[in-house]
């Protein structure tokens, strides 16, 4: 039969599943993962673990990296100011989002926008 480990990964798959789902729908707004953890009745601490043993990134990581990708789509379909991306994708302001942007993407979003139009 299936054994209790089986069981487990199944369950943190799909609680992973779960919180990537959450995170593409919300990813716009104000994230805390307090508040994905409530919504899926754990806590904070056991989602977190379960969610970086499961895909090998925090959740923080995730979200930053769907917000990234978000703005790549934006920054190639329209002519929105950064300051407007930054507030389409869920950042505050355009610096912090820069920053991000060039974390994952090594280069600032309005290089990405540049060279990908050349």
């Amino acid at each position: 039969g299936i054994n209790s480990d089986m069981v487990t990964l199944l369950e943190h798959m799909v609680l992973s599943h779960q919180v990537i789902l959450y995170l593409n729908e919300y990813y716009s707004t104000k994230i805390k993962v307090k508040d994905i953890a409530d919504a899926l009745n754990t806590s904070y601490r056991s989602l977190s673990r379960k969610f970086k043993s499961e895909t090998g990134a925090t959740i923080s990581d995730m979200l930053a990296q769907i917000r990234i990708s978000k703005a790549k789509k934006l920054l190639l379909t329209t002519n929105l100011s950064m300051y407007e991306i930054a507030a389409a994708v869920g950042y505050e302001n355009e610096f912090y989002f820069s920053k991000k942007f060039k974390q994952q993407e090594k280069m600032p979003p309005i290089s990405y926008r540049n060279n990908v139009f050349k």
